[in-house]
């Protein structure tokens, strides 16, 4: 079994996860070689209609269970098609239904097309329960582009597979090497990922056949897996998996987008940027040529050329005084004029990437990364595609990204605020917004068992001005200023991710010595948020995983192997941190989650056509 150097894992501590995966297959491999002996297995293709019909015959009298994976022209899948579809029920077995051939031309005749779709709605419009990797992908494109509805998705092996590894590696080809012995059967196929249809068909078909039976291999494993960790299974069916399918419901549907505001808001937005581009370039002291996306113009331009202070902030990468937006902020917004319109112009910038460029159809293929640029030609909708796989904490994450869709006065500018309204509902309808109320800070008070923290919560107290009136003694009568509210907030929002005294201070803008004592009072106030750490502490240093209030896990790998080497403390430092944050962050994703499950599944909401369009956690 090929594996990596166990020193490796001094150096680099995520090795240790896969060092560990690969003793646990060569253990799997000793015990039962039966499993492992005869790599690929044998795969027949369908060539005619009458075999076709055969093997739905075939599948209702044998299979128990049914892997499905298909070979598609495109990812996208309101326009791309359907090359063929492979299906295995016995490991080493695996059929290849062909529904187009050479270039992704049509392959069967009309009266035979019909045929073969009549078979592959006997072979997955059933109960029988259905496997797959990602298999929401497949789902789509069967249903829009062959019209069958798959039914009873009961496993998908890379959602599985992401409870017992959150961080990475939930591709099919690392499952494969790490619990088959079926090898890098996809080396042939490599080179067409991105254009399928031009895959020589045998290759394509080998290809197809072999992901279809490595599928049901995973899956076969992972499932005995899920018997030594039963609160994980518990957490797969009950939440996993009727969460992707609350997901696939969203991206079918889609946001629509008003395309008269989204072309307005371009317009507006490039007028703005221009506008603030000509105040720059008026300042006394900045050359006509000064490059503000330039790091180290900006740090020539305001660090000599203005003789302005450093902030003490570094860059990530060259550890470089920062001029970055918390830097500048960190200098003084009124230290310069030339500040803040630096940061405006970087702000405007940063949203026209983000989310504006490419919102106009005849610029797509010149811009192709902003938000609108994915606005479907076809309906006018947004249609993000949610991973539920996507986190460490369970969060499901977007692509496009909506949950970071800015909000109103993020650039200081009253023109520019509107761009979360050119998501609209459809003539007829309304859209409906609901949120929950500071909820990880709700769920700190309940992981933290802080009882005070529970009794102001439901009593339904304002806790930011609680904390800020004891943080600045403020008597009560007198209001507490806006800046004392948003220190409170600091703290409310930031401890529970176990901020230091230095994140503190940069945050705040003061000294580590002010910082130091404000934490101090916080933790008076909020008085079992130590007791909480330590718990958490001592689950890293001895178990290395800490769980949320569902019992999904957080691992920690390198606990012990770090300490003998340099840099241990720092990153232990970090992963306490991350520690302190999971159970709450991530039992409020999965409130969240089960929520939006709720909610997709409500037989009152379905009978009144009232549909889930968004789910974001942020």
């Amino acid at each position: 079994v090929p594996s990596l150097h166990p020193a490796s894992a001094f150096h680099m501590v995520a090795n240790e996860k896969y060092g560990i995966a690969d003793l646990k297959k060569a253990y799997r491999e000793a015990e039962h070689p039966d499993e492992f002996k005869d790599g690929l297995g044998k795969y027949q293709v369908c060539l005619d209609v009458e075999s076709i019909e055969s093997l739905a015959d075939l599948v209702g009298r044998e299979a128990t269970r049914l892997s499905l994976d298909t070979e598609t022209t495109s990812l996208d899948w309101q326009t791309g098609n359907v090359l063929c579809v492979g299906i295995s029920w016995e490991p080493g077995t695996a059929f290849i239904i062909p529904i187009r051939g050479e270039g992704g031309q049509e392959m069967w005749t009309a009266a035979d097309h019909k045929r073969v779709l009549a078979a592959l709605r006997r072979i997955f419009e059933n109960d029988i329960p259905k496997i797959g990797q990602n298999v929401r992908f497949d789902q789509l494109f069967m249903l829009h582009d062959l019209g069958i509805d798959v039914r009873n998705i009961a496993f998908d092996t890379m959602l599985a597979y992401h409870l017992f590894h959150e961080e990475e590696g939930h591709s099919l080809e690392t499952m494969c090497n790490l619990f088959t012995d079926m090898g890098d059967y996809g080396r042939e196929a490599a080179g067409y990922k991105t254009h399928m249809a031009d895959c020589p068909l045998p290759i394509l078909w080998k290809y197809q056949g072999a992901d279809a039976d490595c599928t049901l291999r995973v899956a076969i494993v992972i499932d005995e897996m899920f018997d030594e960790h039963p609160k994980l299974r518990r957490l797969f069916e009950e939440l996993t998996m009727p969460l992707s399918v609350a997901a696939m419901h969203m991206e079918e549907r889609g946001v629509l987008v008003d395309r008269e505001k989204a072309d307005k808001l371009v317009e507006t937005y490039d007028r703005l940027a221009a506008e603030e581009k000509e105040k720059l370039y008026a300042v006394e002291g900045v050359p006509p040529n000064f490059n503000y996306r330039s790091h180290p113009q900006r740090k020539k331009l305001l660090f000599e050329t203005f003789d302005l202070p450093v902030s003490g902030i570094l860059t990530d990468k060259a550890r470089d005084d920062s001029t970055g937006k918390e830097a500048l902020e960190s200098i003084g917004v009124d230290r310069h004029e030339v500040i803040p319109i630096i940061i405006r112009v970087n702000a405007l910038e940063q949203i026209m990437k983000t989310f504006l460029e490419g919102a106009k159809p005849e610029e797509r293929e010149k811009h192709k990364k902003g938000l609108l640029n994915k606005i479907s030609l076809l309906d006018g909708r947004l249609h993000t595609g949610y991973r539920v796989d996507g986190t460490e904490t369970g969060r499901m994450s977007h692509s496009p990204n909506i949950a970071n869709v800015v909000g109103e006065g993020k650039t200081k500018a009253a023109e520019a605020a509107p761009i979360r309204e050119i998501f609209i509902a459809p003539p007829g309808r309304v859209l409906l917004n609901a949120d929950y109320s500071q909820i990880e800070l709700r769920g700190l008070a309940y992981i933290a068992e802080d009882e005070k923290l529970i009794r102001l919560l439901e009593g339904g107290a304002d806790v930011h001005d609680f904390v800020a009136r004891k943080l600045f003694n403020v008597a009560v009568g007198t209001p507490v200023t806006k800046e004392q509210r948003r220190i409170a907030k600091t703290f409310n929002f930031g401890l529970g991710y176990g901020m230091t005294e230095v994140a503190l201070a940069r945050r705040l803008n003061c000294s580590k010595e002010r910082a130091r004592e404000l934490l101090a009072m916080y933790m008076g106030i909020v008085e079992k948020l130590d007791d909480y750490f330590e718990r958490q502490r001592r689950a890293v240093k001895y178990h290395g995983v800490v769980y949320n209030i569902f019992d999904r896990r957080r691992q920690f790998y390198g606990v012990q192997t770090m300490k003998h080497f340099g840099g241990y403390k720092k990153q232990m430092g970090h992963i306490y941190r991350t520690s302190y944050n999971f159970p709450v962050q991530s039992s409020a994703s999965d409130i969240h989650s089960r929520a939006t499950i709720r909610i997709d599944q409500d037989t009152y909401l379905r009978d009144n056509e009232a549909w889930l369009v968004a789910s974001i956690h942020d």
